[in-house]
This record gives C-alpha cells, structure tokens and sequence, in this order.
C-alpha cells in the first residue's frame, strides 16, 4: 500500500502491519496508523480545550523564505489534524521583530484568520495634531491644530478631513423681458417690435432641480397681448 499525500493520490496493496499498542489506531489515507483524533471544536466550528495549537517561524531556504504552508506543513508533520486547530506562523520583521499570522484548520486545509476590518469598524482612542495643512485641514500660525479623532471610526474621520458640511444656496428663480430692437428711432420710422423671455430656474447649488417650470408667458405692448416665450408686435 502506498499512502496519499497532499498532492499524489495513493496506490492500493497490503495494508502495513499495525504495532504494538495499536490495536486502537485507525489507518490514515497516508498508509500509517494513527490514534483516534480528539481535537477540534465539536462540530460547530468552533474551538475546545483539546483543540491543537502550533506555532512556527519560518525559515530562510536558500535565498527565500519558507511559505506560511510549507512552515506549517513542517511543525505539523504528521499529528492528525481536525476542524478548529489553530496554526500561528511568525515572520521575521527585522531585530527581533516578528509578525504572526494565525490559521484555523477547516478540516481540509488552514484558512488564514487575515485581520480583515471595515473601515467603520476601526476607532480611533485619541485625537490627531496636524502640523501640514490637508483636505479641509489648515494649521493656523501657532503651527499645529488638533484634529478631533478620539471616538470616530476610519471612515468617519477621513470623511470628516476631506469633505466639509456646506449649506447650499439656491440662486433667485427669475424672468427678464428682453426686445432687440428698442432704441432712439427718427419721428415717422415704422417699427416691429420683437420679444423674448429669459427665465431662470434657479436650482439648487448641489441639486436636485427645484422643479420650477416656467409656462404661460405673456407680453403687453401698446394695448396688444400676445402669448408665447417670443414673439413680434403689430408694426408701429
């Protein structure tokens, strides 16, 4: 018999002979008998006291790092492992700093605990000093201003520095009579006088339209009334 591995399949034959105090063991897909597994969270997904915990630093092979399997592949070698067991794999930052990464085993291989948060789930404890002007952030000639931070989540606080509340205004609705051909004319000229409207809405600085419609216009000269955005009255 030949044993499965992670990445070959195995090959039928003799089962291998089990030794002696074995006669509990199970034989594994690898071809070894091992002891019943005792670890894990119960079937829930969880943890338990009896749920396994490595930890391993990796290695420099050759001129790379070991990856975070390889090194947890080392450490585990070949104890049996069950849903919920717990890998912590530290890298090596620079004097005696590390990084630790965890690992929870999913009965099939180790998922990475990766820290991942939004960011309106990420506070602040403690206000900010600013000494550069950003967003809508200006230092005053003292040289620094203290930014309220303490109590807001990320998202709040880089809301809060680069876009700022503003009312918006909103410009006069309006209408203006125009005529292009009023103006000093000698006694005795005949003249059609022309008309048009110019209207203004007046929506809001940041929007939305503020639904004025402009409709029936109507223009009086020299006792005619005539209807329309535009228009020509009787020649005087």
């Amino acid at each position: 018999m030949t044993g499965a591995s992670k990445y070959a399949q195995g090959g039928a034959g003799l089962v291998p002979a089990p030794g002696i105090n074995q006669q509990n063991y199970f034989l594994r897909g690898d071809g070894n008998w091992a002891p019943i597994p005792t670890s894990g969270g119960g079937g829930d997904g969880g943890t338990s006291s009896s749920t396994q915990i490595f930890e391993v630093t990796t290695k420099i092979i050759g001129s790379k790092v070991e990856s975070h399997a390889d090194a947890l592949d080392r450490i585990t070698g070949d104890v049996i492992l069950a849903k919920g067991d717990i890998g912590i794999v530290k890298d090596l930052i620079a004097n005696e700093k590390y990084q630790y990464t965890a690992y929870v085993y999913d009965e099939t291989d180790w998922v990475a605990m990766d820290g991942n948060y939004r960011a309106d789930n990420v506070y602040f404890d403690e206000d900010f000093i600013f000494t550069k002007n950003i967003g809508t952030v200006s230092v005053p000639s003292s040289g620094n201003i203290t930014v309220p931070a303490a109590g807001k989540n990320l998202q709040e606080f880089f809301a809060s520095i680069f876009a700022e509340e503003e009312n918006p205004t909103t410009p006069s609705t309006s209408a203006v009579l125009n005529s292009n051909n009023i103006g000093t004319k000698e006694v005795g000229t005949k003249i059609a006088i022309n008309y048009s409207f110019t209207t203004t809405a007046g929506d809001y600085k940041f929007g939305p339209a503020n639904g004025v419609i402009w409709s029936g216009h109507k223009a009086t000269f020299n006792n005619e009334t005539l209807n329309g955005s535009s228009g020509t009255f009787t020649t005087v």
